[in-house]
């Protein structure tokens, strides 16, 4: 268990961001009968997980649809292989949809193909960094 200030200090997040985050239900606080509050063990890997998703430019609405499929209830049902379908199944139309941009992507010029190819890499990469992650246990669901 981790007090909000202990967190703040491990996470390099600030007290009031993690303050935040506890408010609009992306962190949440461990059951304790202590008057202060307290964070559960995972929550450490949540908030590098939210730091993240920050750094590839994401807004808290999108990382809190990325957070709620790796939900300890979400797991702890047993939709896990569910979960895993509908990403497949999402990578397969977008897979469609880039097949269906290809004529667009010709007509770019070296520099907006470039910009475009990095954009794409750099989203790339974060979803191989997240399952090298979750494949090491060094971010727990």
């Amino acid at each position: 268990m981790y007090r909000i200030g202990q967190l703040a200090k491990l996470s390099d997040v600030s007290k009031r961001t993690i303050d935040y985050y506890t408010q609009i239900g992306l962190l949440k606080t461990a059951e304790t009968t202590s008057k202060f509050r307290s964070y559960p063990e995972h929550a450490l890997e949540r908030l590098k997980l939210i730091e993240h998703y920050k750094q590839q430019h994401m807004t808290l609405k999108e990382i809190r649809k990325q957070l709620e499929m790796f939900d300890d209830d979400t797991i702890a049902e047993g939709n896990v292989l569910e979960k895993v379908n509908q990403i497949q199944a999402q990578i397969e139309g977008l897979e469609k949809e880039v097949l269906e941009l290809q004529p667009l992507l010709k007509k770019l010029d070296e520099n907006q193909l470039k910009l475009l190819t990095k954009q794409l890499s750099a989203k790339g990469m974060s979803l191989v960094h997240i399952i090298a992650m979750i494949s090491e246990g060094s971010l727990m669901l």
